[in-house]
């Protein structure tokens, strides 16, 4: 039946049965199932010799043959086809989507369809308008697939982008963006950025626009731009920068406004790849934005043509970053951006999603400087997140409900986005609702993230009022995008009032974690990027939290109760169970079982969906692992009854090396963190798991399961009984001594060897150091080994660890290089002065006494040298500390 309906559709021969065909061919298991077997090769070898060509042939002869008329339509500020191309470009899309589906095995018809028509270009330009869409086509859908024939196509989209022929400048300017798009740039380098700069002032807007759209590309693929930027803005301040979009009677050249807008984008972006590089540019550019800034235009297109110019102003300022030089002209935007919030919001100066960000990227640059405007910018972010959201409902039909849902875009009578659905009791029901306050909630509360983010703890003040109005968006059932950005500007409000020490974050804490964990538990898998954004937002509120306890006060944690806890992790732990279902299915995909793969770029696709499921599953684990840490002993049973059975199976190994890391870690956890009991329960089956962690052998060669399973046992080393090691010691000794002496190079992975020096250390020399008594381990030789090593500034926590044990080695007489004890101390002190907290207060003045004891004991002239060869900072730090302990400095050089 399936082979029957391709062979129609391939006789029928029209753009509609194409369609029709492409939508068969896209049900999941055709390609997987069908196409590998016998009669599924030669349907597959139809598609692949008639379907492709029929698609190639339709783009040909579905272009607008009037080429004066397509030129001087002006160009749009939005991406906009021709209504004459319609039919060509919806030719691109069917051709694209059978390449995918039929992937490597397109390439023996599809390479010769287009050398056949850049041969037959020379007489009928569209041919070669036609070879290059595909080209362009083919690196979007398959990029792997394509990658040998990508120079073919540099070369084409070059050469052609010399001719005269507008329509093919066009084109070939598509394909240089798609190349710089796939990450081709260094393939092609100068010689795009020539071409685009080159047409960038052609008098057809549509190729100058496309022209400084590549310009973007370029500096967004991350090219060498700063060698070419000074030529760049020459021609872009000379060409399109210099055209009057709007003159004195407000009368709109378009062509030159989409233009103009489009080239100011372009500097922008120059500004952000070049960061510092600009700076020499700084004075010559700036003066001319803002003064567009400034023209006063009653029109839309004035505002546009503003927006852009602004933006353009505060990504300069934030790329180069000298806010002293960026002073003036940011106090003048400033007040714009005021005047402008302040205005009816159906005359705005300037779009608000424009005034908004650019308020952002000054706050940014300003810091807390940026204080004085929050009174007057809070109360219209505020006014924005809690507007209320039109929403009407009419009768609809069973057309409507299946229209909704292919997904078909759908409008009311007043143009608000509508859907119909089932409603029990009404039955067809269109919902109409007003999207534009949708995006004026999102916009409002992207900045308000971006303002917390930006000013800290001076931003905690406004904590009880911004998180109250947020809170009320997590569960917002019209917008994931709300959700997400409501969440995560929660979490930098959060973040501010811990760092403020604001009392409410007690109060605040249960609450919103809570709450964010159950629309996490809601939110589908189908919008992977606001899924990632809320469970993000849920472990970065947690981290704040953590960041501040310490031993002495744990008030932040004050309402946050067992049951808080355990209901949180209830809900993880199922989310988690989910993800890593997900990610067994792809695995399986992956390896064939469920059908046979159509080439690379699908296992890239499908590789690309396990990164996706990795980035939601590790602030999932972090979640766990801080609520672990929140209630450490009272954390054990919730462990027993929802953590290890869900990732004790993956402590032995699996092909999915992110659910072993993730199972590891927090066992890890569970036995430093959950007290003695947690210790002897879980630390022998810890045990069974690092020692397959530790082996790039059985650990798929993941170094973060290496690192955890290294840190795995320390941990055991310090709370668990002696011999929990004790019938793999030389395994693990001969494994961990051999990396902990690799040296901290900046090419090396460093935390890997520092886990491996703590681990060594806790295992022979400090602490219980179950491994101590051995006699075939030379003593001398590992403790000489740890203190090259030290300090410690990876995990702060095992630095302290190791640095009071480094104390206790030197007190007790083992630790005697005087030049290797004066340099620790000496560095651990500086690291402290700049904020890394690298040792107790217990530690720091055991470092003092061994100063004070030294400088009673070695002898001056080695004291000196010793002291002599510290940075300049590490000697006042050493004498500093000195003189808190003692009358008399230490030696001065």
């Amino acid at each position: 039946v399936f082979a029957s309906l391709v062979q129609f559709c391939i006789k029928n021969n029209t753009l509609l049965s194409l369609e029709l065909l492409v939508s068969l061919c896209s049900v999941p298991d055709v390609p997987h199932k069908i196409f590998p077997t016998s009669d599924g090769m030669q349907i597959r070898s139809l598609l692949c010799q008639h379907a492709l060509s029929q698609c190639a042939d339709f783009m040909v002869n579905n272009l607008d043959e009037d080429v004066i008329e397509w030129a001087q339509e002006p160009a749009t500020l939005f991406e906009d086809v021709a209504e004459d191309d319609d039919d060509f470009c919806y030719a691109t899309t069917l051709f694209g989507r059978l390449v995918m589906i039929l992937g490597n095995g397109s390439l023996p018809v599809l390479l010769p369809l287009v050398e056949n028509f850049m041969a037959a270009g020379k007489n009928d330009w569209r041919q070669f308008c036609a070879a290059l869409t595909m080209m362009q086509t083919c690196l979007y859908v398959g990029p792997i697939m394509f990658a040998p024939h990508v120079n073919v196509a540099l070369e084409a989209a070059l050469e052609l982008s010399k001719t005269d022929h507008v329509r093919l400048q066009h084109q070939s300017l598509l394909l240089l963006g798609a190349l710089c798009e796939s990450g081709n740039v260094e393939v092609g380098g100068r010689r795009i950025l020539e071409a685009a700069a080159r047409l960038v002032s052609s008098p057809c807007s549509k190729v100058s626009t496309t022209g400084s759209a590549v310009v973007i590309s370029f500096c967004r693929s991350e090219g060498p731009v700063e060698p070419f930027c000074r030529e760049v803005l020459q021609i872009l301040v000379a060409g399109p920068l210099s055209q009057q979009a709007i003159n004195e009677k407000n009368k709109v050249d378009y062509g030159a406004l989409a233009s103009k807008v489009k080239a100011i984008g372009a500097v922008a972006c120059l500004a952000d790849a070049c960061a510092e590089g600009f700076l020499p540019f700084y004075d010559a550019i700036m003066p001319g934005l803002l003064t567009t800034v400034q023209t006063h235009s009653s029109s839309d297109e004035g505002a546009q043509l503003r927006g852009a110019a602004m933006e353009a102003m505060t990504i300069i300022g934030q790329a180069i970053g000298q806010i002293d030089l960026f002073a003036r002209e940011a106090e003048m935007l400033m007040q714009i951006a005021l005047t402008t919030l302040k205005s009816p919001a159906d005359n705005l100066m300037i779009p608000l999603d424009q005034v908004l960000s650019a308020c952002a990227r000054i706050a940014t640059v300003m810091g807390e400087k940026f204080t004085p405007f929050l009174p007057e910018i809070l109360p219209f972010l505020l006014d924005r997140i809690n507007l209320v959201v039109d929403i009407s409902y009419e009768e609809s039909n069973e057309a409507g409900l299946q229209s909704s849902r292919r997904g078909d875009a759908e409008m009311d009578n007043d143009g608000n986005n509508a859907m119909t659905i089932l409603i029990p009791g009404k039955g067809f029901t269109k919902v109409s609702i007003d999207m534009s306050k949708i995006e004026e909630k999102s916009q409002a509360c992207r900045a308000t993230y971006e303002l917390a983010v930006a000013l800290g703890s001076s931003f905690a003040p406004y904590t009880e009022v911004v998180t109250s109005a947020l809170t009320q968006l997590i569960s917002y059932s019209y917008s994931p995008d709300v959700r997400s950005t409501s969440c995560q500007a929660l979490a930098a409000v959060f973040d501010s009032a811990c760092k403020a020490r604001v009392q409410q974050v007690a109060q605040i804490l249960p609450a919103l974690s809570s709450a964010i964990c159950k629309q996490i538990a809601q939110e589908g898998a189908d919008d992977m990027e606001a899924l990632y954004a809320i469970c993000e937002a849920l472990s970065d509120i947690l981290c704040s939290a953590y960041e501040q306890l310490s031993s002495e006060d744990r008030s932040v944690l004050s309402d946050f109760k067992s049951e808080n806890g355990t209901a949180i992790v209830k809900l993880l732990m199922g989310l988690i169970s989910r993800c890593l279902e997900r990610r067994r299915i792809v695995f399986e995909t992956l390896e064939g079982v469920h059908g046979a793969l159509a080439g690379e770029d699908e296992q890239n696709e499908l590789k690309q969906q396990l990164e996706m499921e990795e980035e939601v599953l590790n602030p999932l684990i972090n979640s766990v692992g801080y609520v672990l840490k929140f209630m450490k002993q009272d954390f054990l049973p919730v462990f027993e009854m929802y953590v290890a059975p869900i990732l004790g199976t993956f402590l032995k190994g699996s092909s999915d090396t992110r659910a072993q890391f993730a199972a590891v870690a927090l066992f890890d956890d569970c036995v430093e963190h959950c007290g003695e009991t947690a210790a002897q329960r879980f630390g022998s089956v810890l045990a069974e798991g690092v020692l397959v962690g530790i082996n790039p052998a059985t650990n798929g060669g993941d170094d973060d399961v290496q690192k955890a399973s290294i840190y795995g046992i320390a941990q055991i080393s310090r709370y668990c009984s002696a011999n929990t090691l004790a019938d793999c010691a030389q395994i693990i000794l001969h494994n961990l001594i051999s990396l902990s002496k690799v040296p901290k190079h900046e090419d090396e992975d460093i935390h890997l060897i520092e886990n491996a020096v703590s681990a060594v250390a806790s295992l022979v020399l400090i602490g219980p150091a179950p491994f101590g008594h051995m006699k075939f381990l030379n003593r001398d030789d590992l403790i000489a080994t740890f203190l090259k090593q030290l300090p410690l500034r990876e995990d702060e926590d095992e630095a302290k660890i190791c640095h009071a044990g480094f104390c206790d080695l030197v007190i007790q007489g083992e630790a005697k290089d005087v030049s290797e004890i004066m340099r620790i101390i000496g560095e651990i002190l500086v690291h402290i002065e700049n904020g890394e907290d690298l040792a107790t207060a217990e530690t720091q003045l055991q470092m003092t006494k061994i100063l004070f004891e030294m400088q009673q004991k070695v002898p001056s002239n080695t004291l000196q040298e010793t002291f002599g060869s510290l940075s300049e900072e590490a000697q006042n730090l050493v004498n500093i500390n000195l003189q808190r302990y003692a009358p008399n400095p230490v030696v001065t050089p």
